[in-house]
Order: C-alpha cells, then structure tokens, then sequence
C-alpha cells in the first residue's frame, strides 16, 4: 500500500544545495506510484551483465601525489564475476602495483590472482551465498543492482539490497512534491524508511541520487549520486560518474553523525552490457612464471602453471627498476646495476630451490 507524504523528508541535510523543494505539487495516486515501482524494477532487470573500469578522482589517503584506485569488473547474472583491482599514480602506471589482484568466480573457477608474485589460490565459494567481495563491490551500492540468480542480494540495514527486492516489498512511498536534483526534476521515493531514491521525471530509468539511512536513528549512512548518463543499449541508462559519500551514522550524537569519514568521485568507461559481455571475459590471464598455491595445516605447496621462471626474474628486475625514486635512478652505478641483479639472482634462485623442494617433496 502507497502511503502518500504532504511533506518533504525531514532527514534531507539542510546543507545540501543539489536538491530543492519549492517546486509545483504533483497529484500522486497509488496506480501511478506503484507503475514508477515497475519501471524501476524493468530496468534494474533488463541489465543482467555488465563489463566497465571506474577510476576514483580524488588521490589515496598516505599515497604518493597522483595516486588513484582503478577497478575493473565484469559481472553476469549466470553466477559469474570478475573484478582487477589495483592503484596507480604518475609515475608508477596501475599494472605494476605491487598489490594487484585479480578475483575470478565462475561455476568452475574461483581463483585469487596477485599479479606481481605470480601467483594463485582457488577459494571455497561454494556456500550458497556470494563471497564477501561480491557482496561489498560498489557498482552493486552505487545502482541498487544485483543480477544474479543463484545467489541472494546482500542485506544492508536490516533489507536485501536490489532495486527490485527493495520495491517488491510494496513498502515504499511517494512524495507529492517533486525535488530538483542538480537542476533536473525528480520523482522522490522512500522505501522501507531506510532508502531514499530520486529519479529523474523525464527518463525515471535514470536515477540521480539515493541515500541511505541506519533504522534507529535516521542519520544518512551513506549517498549516492549518479552523474553524466548514457544510454548503454536500448532504454539501459547507465552513469558515466558517480561520487560516494559515507557518514558516521553510528556516532553518539547527531553533530558527529552528519561527519563525512568517506568522500570519493569515480569515472566510469570502457562499459559493455548484456551481450557484449562476452564468456572469455571471465578467465585469468597467467603470466609466465604462475604458480598456484596450496595450503594446509601442515605445509603450503607450489606448483607452476605456466613456464617462465626466467620472465618473471626479468619482470621483477623492471619492477624494481620502475619503483625506484627518479634522483636515485640518475646517479645510479654499473656497480649498483651489478649489485641488484646479483641480489634478485640470489633471492629468485633461493626461491627456485623452495618451489622445487616443495613439488617433489613426498606427501
């Protein structure tokens, strides 16, 4: 049942000048709030794989000038998911970030992949949920979206966490008055007095900004706002930036529950949707050098995937190359250049001996 509001919400930051709502009242009826619902849920269903890279704005807390976080991610509704996460900065490009990895779930395949050791673990994802990373990966926070199947959307504040789950519930509500997000119009949904969405009254598939709050005490836990749409395929709207604020929803009083802990501004490219995301999207790419790792209580194992002990020496000599500072590379010796290959030779061959001692050790 539609619970029609006279009122605009009372929990909006008075702060905040992207929204406004001295704007014409609508006459809102249950039919046309609840056919709103069902264009949100088409559109949320009609995307049921996506591949895209977003890239933060803003610079990494502790990091060198110039550092960004950059992910990419390939997602299908079939059980599959693929995310390469890494940082960069302008001097050290994001492939060689030293804590570069590569997450795989499919329904053959669930590996961990750290690109610069080379090396891979398979995980147990067979427990009937999806893993944690999946569940806390933002593209799902970001559009309210989860394709899969098999597998239950996450709970966020006490409710699973999808645009459809959400507005199956029929417990949402639509305000009388619409607001102006960023000089565009828009319909206001509350749903379930813990999701406030707001979407555009021209294109509702497009939605400008959500919030969330904790049940208890109403703060904002977290915004959401959706910038620079495009539309990705026939009537499939999909940002091309979003930024992600979080609050401290839980602190004692409402002062410290409006600080930001988390304000951070994403670019979205490279997207392809539904059957342009292809089966071989889905696969690790193992450099040569790969080994796989084992292990148990009593011993971790190593055995090589791919040939090539040899390039990945070469590749970890680059590496330590490129991460070196500009003033120490421009002075460096023929003796120092002599000094680091013998050094990496000692430690690369040291490892040669453990990974062979580990195979052809007895089990």
């Amino acid at each position: 049942m539609v619970v029609l509001v006279v009122t605009f919400l009372s929990s909006l930051s008075e702060g905040d000048g992207d929204i406004t709502t001295n704007r014409p009242a609508m006459v809102v009826d249950d039919q046309f709030a609840d056919q709103l619902a069902h264009t949100l849920i088409r559109h949320h269903d009609a995307l049921t794989a996506v591949s895209l890279v977003y890239r933060s704005l803003q610079g990494v807390e502790g990091q060198p000038e110039g550092n960004y976080w950059r992910r990419a991610i390939s997602v299908s509704g079939k059980g599959m998911f693929k995310s390469d996460n890494s940082h960069g900065h302008k001097r050290l490009p994001w492939q060689y970030d030293p804590i570069r990895k590569s997450l795989l779930v499919t329904p053959s395949e669930s590996t961990l992949l750290e690109h610069v050791n080379r090396s891979t673990v398979n995980l147990d994802s067979n427990t009937g949920d999806a893993i944690d990373p999946i569940q806390r990966e933002l593209i799902f926070e970001v559009l309210c979206w989860w394709p899969f199947v098999d597998w239950p959307p996450p709970q966020r504040l006490g409710h699973v966490y999808s645009m459809r789950a959400l507005l199956n519930e029929e417990s949402y509500r639509l305000l009388p008055e619409k607001a102006l997000v960023r000089g565009r119009p828009c319909y206001t949904f509350i749903v379930n007095d813990t999701v406030t969405v707001w979407c555009d009254c021209d294109l509702p598939e497009r939605v400008l900004k959500s919030e969330r709050y904790d049940p208890k005490s109403q703060a904002i836990e977290s915004r959401f706002e959706m910038m620079e749409y495009e539309e990705v395929a026939d009537n499939i709207w999909l940002p091309k930036k979003f930024r992600i604020v979080r609050f401290d929803s839980y602190a004692h009083t409402p002062q410290l529950r409006e600080k930001v802990v988390y304000d951070n501004t994403f670019l979205v490219s490279d997207i392809r949707v539904n059957e342009d995301v292809a089966k071989s999207d889905f696969r690790q790419d193992y450099a040569p050098g790969t080994v796989q790792v084992s292990r148990s209580k009593e011993e971790i194992q190593y055995e090589p995937i791919v040939d090539g002990q040899l390039d990945h020496f070469n590749s970890i000599l680059n590496w330590c190359r490129l991460c070196a500072p500009e003033t120490t590379a421009v002075r460096r010796s023929r003796w120092s250049d002599c000094l680091l290959t013998f050094m990496l030779s000692f430690l690369v061959g040291c490892g040669f001996i453990v990974v062979k001692l580990a195979i052809w050790s007895p089990s």
